[in-house]
């Protein structure tokens, strides 16, 4: 495994605290709102070459996932199994059932390298195909009538810029505390950074393809007497319409729940 050595020792990692911010360092998926089932022959699912995986500090704060720069190396460093689901599966804590304590508790260290250079929608899969085989994950889905927020256009407008560069699999959000930069963002993936922030799920409906720059500043809901730097901002609703020309609506509608029917924890390698 000299090749994990050499990565670890050589890549700059940014820690965060678990949630919400883990979404920020992966490039967007598919929407869980637009799955589509089909006919077509089961092929074989895209895994990784190698991967390490082992119990991270139980002591821990903070911890990042990310790939890493040329496509072809992702990391997990110090994180539980919980968020690493939420962010490959675009889902937001309430959208779980049948979660195990361990889940939310136990700190993992994992290192995998595909076969070859691959894009971003085709890390993802091998990184849930190593839940699945390191693992043992297991589940199933079902749409449940739920609150949710529906992502719209305001009518004043859209403020902000179109991205048409490439793809440079950077990380499409730097976020802190009540400060989101953008930069060749999707609605798709902005809407789940939302559901994150908001723990309820949001749905991209502002009709906007393609990706988009932006800054976001807001007034951030921090805990219990956690200094506000900035306590004159608007709240994250109001900031939306005045900085980016959308808006959240609440409404009920069908969401995708996923069931956990069984995970354990992984042998040591």
């Amino acid at each position: 495994m000299d090749w994990m050595k050499r990565l670890m020792c050589s890549s700059v990692a940014r820690t965060f605290p678990i949630a919400p911010v883990l979404l920020f360092l992966l490039e967007p998926l598919s929407s869980v709102y637009s799955q589509v089932q089909t006919d077509a022959p089961a092929k074989r699912p895209l895994a990784f070459e190698v991967a390490s995986v082992k119990p991270g500090d139980p002591n821990a704060i903070g911890g990042q996932i990310r790939p890493l720069p040329g496509g072809e190396t992702y990391i997990s460093h110090n994180l539980p199994v919980l968020p690493i689901i939420l962010l490959l599966y675009h889902l937001c804590d309430a959208q779980l059932d049948g979660v195990p304590g361990w889940l939310r508790t136990d700190r993992w260290e994992i290192m995998a390298k595909a076969p070859r250079p691959s894009n971003a929608d085709d890390l993802h899969e091998m990184f849930k195909t190593l839940l699945a085989d390191r693992f043992q994950f297991r589940f199933h889905t079902e749409n449940r009538e739920l609150p949710r927020l529906a992502l719209r256009l305001d009518a004043s407008g859209v403020r902000m810029k179109r991205n048409e560069s490439p793809n440079r699999f950077d990380i499409p959000i730097d976020w802190r505390a009540g400060k989101a930069i953008g930069q060749r963002v999707s609605m798709n993936y902005f809407s789940l950074f939302l559901s994150q922030q908001l723990n309820r799920p949001v749905v991209d409906l502002t009709g906007l393809n393609g990706f988009y720059d932006f800054t976001l500043e807001w007034s951030p809901d921090l805990p219990a007497g956690a200094d506000n730097l900035d306590a004159d901002a608007p709240s994250l609703f109001t900031a939306l319409r005045q900085q980016l020309g959308l808006k959240l609506d609440s409404e009920r509608g069908l969401v995708p729940v996923m069931v956990i029917d069984h995970i354990e924890k992984p042998s040591q390698d």
